[in-house]
């Protein structure tokens, strides 16, 4: 496994395949450093960097919005039915505002839609691919939650790649700062450990 940082020039134009790559590596790396940090502020703030990055909801943009309709569905039908008595009631408030509120949602309900969303999770290569090729169905069908659900996957995985390139550029200026002149250098981070040691 290469220990090379993933090249991105840009944060604000990284794509969620440049994300997850990021955040993957982020992990990796600091899992095997946290161990050699000598600042107890900056180890703890590593350890609850770790622990929050494993704790995102699914892996992959695709992934997510599997989740967040799997969800939907499962608290509502998302067509008029019997038992309700305004058809409003079968979807959730933030649905309110697309044409189909009340009616019925082609994107849960309809199969065409359904064989289409099967179809770009699975033949999409990247998520790049897979958010242009989705929107593209959400603009079809006048939905707006699924453009709102990539949106909610972009900014969580990008402050969190963000927050942990912050820690790792610290604990590098930290071993910069322990080659000035007297100071006693007590690791080197410049390399990584092969045992995957944990923290």
């Amino acid at each position: 496994m290469s220990t090379e940082p993933p090249d991105i020039d840009d944060m604000s134009e990284m794509n969620s395949p440049g994300l997850e790559a990021n955040l993957e590596w982020l992990r990796e790396t600091l899992q095997r450093r946290v161990k050699h940090i000598q600042d107890d502020d900056l180890k703890h703030r590593a350890v609850r960097w770790i622990q929050r990055s494993l704790q995102v909801p699914a892996s992959t943009v695709s992934d997510y919005i599997d989740h967040q309709l799997s969800g939907m569905e499962a608290e509502y039908r998302m067509y008029n039915h019997d038992g309700v008595d305004d058809p409003t009631d079968a979807f959730p408030d933030s649905c309110e505002g697309c044409p189909h509120y009340g009616g019925g949602c082609p994107i849960t309900t309809w199969r065409s839609p359904q064989e289409e969303l099967d179809r770009i999770a699975e033949s999409t290569a990247d998520g790049a691919a897979f958010k242009r090729e989705i929107r593209g169905l959400a603009t079809l069908h006048d939905c707006h939650r699924i453009p709102t659900w990539i949106s909610e996957w972009e900014t969580r995985y990008e402050g969190l790649v963000e927050e942990g390139w912050d820690i790792y550029l610290s604990i590098e200026i930290d071993v910069g700062m322990m080659d000035s002149p007297g100071a006693e250098v007590k690791v080197d981070l410049s390399e990584d450990d092969d045992d995957g040691g944990g923290y």
